[in-house]
């Protein structure tokens, strides 16, 4: 390996202020990535004394703002921390030709770009896979609506594609409570809505989710605990993996809080399975429902970007940041003792369980709006 590829260059891209993307920045900074940040003005990144790239996203401008930073920095991999920067980095990978090796490295095969946003079309590949999923529809109208009920039953899920945080899951417990549900989520990328987030706000991000093929689905609810995966992948190959379940949520449908980590094989095989035939790269999270009375594990979606359990080190096969690294420089994996001594983590708001390491970026002392 060249003294230049010894620190490869990582660029981590949000449109939201979540402190999880501190936690992951100094996990990747910790294994010997140097770190550049886009995201917007007054992120949790700028009050923690690290020194990084810093890049602030304009939210009149994203894609913009995301090119010029990939052009700037000519990062080695570029992590998206949420759907909105996903669905970018796929507008990008069509219209910015000179960008589309970075962004394949990044993410994967790109003729599997739709079908990773898409949650009816993930469900699908799925079960062709073998894994447990519940049952499923596309809706396109409310009639679609009325003819999927009596087949998945209640109470459900309405979902939006490409949503994160859970704003975009709704729980119906009758027909009624699913027909607002859908209404609602209809508006979600609707032109009230995206023109209210721009007088507002000034803040044209959501025209992002007017140009994508979003889609609402119903899915059947599944009783149990919610559980997910944190994956690192590289080509197509699962190179690292943390299991864990949730023991508190921020709300019913929320990201989780407080995990335990476990070892749970069906979880573990199904990711492996998806990140192969979906040709994965990056750091991608997986979510489960472990069934209640059974105890199966069953796939509920896949977010194709960092989630808040990829800064967690639990020793080799269950590092995702020294799994990348490795994947990036072509070096072997090193084997790092686990940091934690507890396998139950509180994730969120200290976050006390982000590891260390200083970041360096030659050109960090001054943030630039792109």
């Amino acid at each position: 390996m060249t003294a230049e590829a010894r620190h490869p260059v990582v660029l981590i891209a949000s449109s939201c202020r979540w402190l999880s993307t501190v936690q992951l920045a100094k996990a990747l900074s910790g294994v010997g990535f140097e770190i550049a940040f886009l995201g917007p003005a007054r992120h949790p990144i700028d009050t923690t004394g690290l020194t990084c790239g810093r890049f602030v996203l304009n939210k009149l401008q994203p894609s913009r703002s995301l090119d010029a930073a990939i052009r700037a920095i000519r990062p080695e991999i570029v992590i998206p921390a949420d759907e909105m920067i996903l669905l970018l980095l796929h507008e990008l990978h069509r219209e910015a030709p000179r960008l589309r090796d970075v962004i394949e490295r990044s993410l994967g095969a790109p003729e599997n770009y739709r079908t990773i946003v898409s949650r009816v079309a993930l469900a699908d590949l799925a079960r062709e896979e073998g894994i447990a999923v519940p049952a499923a529809a596309q809706l396109t109208t409310e009639i679609d609506l009325a003819q999927s009920l009596p087949r998945l039953g209640l109470p459900a899920y309405l979902k939006v594609d490409a949503s994160w945080g859970g704003a975009g899951v709704i729980r119906a417990d009758t027909a009624d409570d699913c027909r607002r549900a859908y209404n609602r989520l209809r508006s979600y990328r609707g032109i009230p809505r995206t023109l209210w987030r721009i007088v507002a706000h000034g803040d044209t991000t959501r025209l992002t989710l007017r140009r994508a093929p979003l889609e609402v689905s119903i899915q059947s609810a599944v009783g149990g605990a919610p559980a997910n995966c944190a994956v690192a992948a590289w080509r197509g190959e699962m190179t690292a993996c943390i299991e864990a379940v949730a023991l508190q949520t921020l709300g019913p449908t929320g990201a989780s809080t407080i995990v335990q980590i476990v070892h749970d094989r069906p979880m573990y095989e199904a990711c492996r399975r998806l990140v192969k035939r979906l040709g994965l790269s990056g750091l991608i999270g997986f979510d489960f429902m472990i069934e209640r009375g059974t105890g199966r594990a069953i796939l509920i979606e896949l977010n194709a970007r960092a989630t808040q359990t990829c800064h967690l080190r639990f020793g080799l096969g269950a590092d995702p940041a020294e799994a990348l690294w490795a994947a990036v420089t072509g070096e072997p994996a090193r084997e790092v003792p686990p940091t934690y001594a507890s396998d139950i983590l509180e994730l969120f708001p200290e976050g006390r369980h982000s590891s260390g390491g200083a970041m360096s970026m030659a050109n960090a002392s001054k943030a630039m709006e792109v």
